[in-house]
């Protein structure tokens, strides 16, 4: 039996340095402010390993988008079990969902507000992370109906407008600089998910 260690490429390695570098950097300067310097100081590599991964530091924005969005996406399916009362569920998945967000402040409103400077590119990221997060919903919804659960389907707009909701609540917090109380946001987003999931039930 092969017990060799399976590393992670050196670019792979690299690029995640990266963001974790653009993160850090975050923490001491506002993003317009920031340098390609700043980020490879963070990250501890040169500007050669920078634009090996990256043409701009835009690129790298978006690329920490994505990754802080699959992150979420991975709590929030590690938190639900589809075995139990989605009622349940469902709260404990969204309470999971702030309080990361809530532990990240600077980070979030980097992500929430900055990604809408960058013109279509941004907006693009964000619809393609949207996307996800609703796909997520809906399968959820197919799961319990697999299991026999009466419930009609949730179509994938009713989906995007739940994720463009809870999106929306997000971006008042920010501009409300609440973003360390995000937990708050809890009930008034579990109310709209109960609804809607509520409304599909089959008499």
């Amino acid at each position: 039996m092969n017990s060799a260690v399976i590393r992670p490429r050196a670019s792979d390695e690299h690029r995640s340095r990266l963001l974790d570098g653009l993160a850090q950097a975050l923490e001491s300067k506002d993003y317009r402010d920031m340098t390609v310097a700043d980020i490879v100081q963070a990250a501890r590599v040169s500007k050669r390993t920078f634009y090996e991964q990256f043409e701009a530091k835009e690129d790298c924005l978006l690329a920490l988008c994505e990754r802080t969005a699959e992150q979420a996406l991975l709590l929030i399916a590690a938190h639900y079990d589809p075995t139990q009362a989605w009622q349940d569920q469902v709260r404990k998945v969204i309470g999971a969902y702030f309080e990361q967000l809530q532990a990240q402040p600077v980070l979030v409103r980097t992500l929430f507000i900055e990604i809408l400077s960058l013109g279509q590119r941004g907006l693009a990221v964000r619809r393609g992370i949207n996307q996800r997060f609703a796909e997520f919903l809906c399968a959820q919804v197919e799961l319990e109906r697999a299991r026999g659960v009466n419930k009609r389907p949730l179509h994938p707009q009713v989906a995007m407008a739940i994720v463009g909701g809870f999106q929306e609540l997000v971006l008042q917090a920010v501009e409300e600089n609440r973003v360390d109380r995000m937990s708050e946001l809890t009930d008034s987003a579990y109310e709209l998910v109960h609804a809607v999931l509520c409304n599909l039930m089959v008499e």
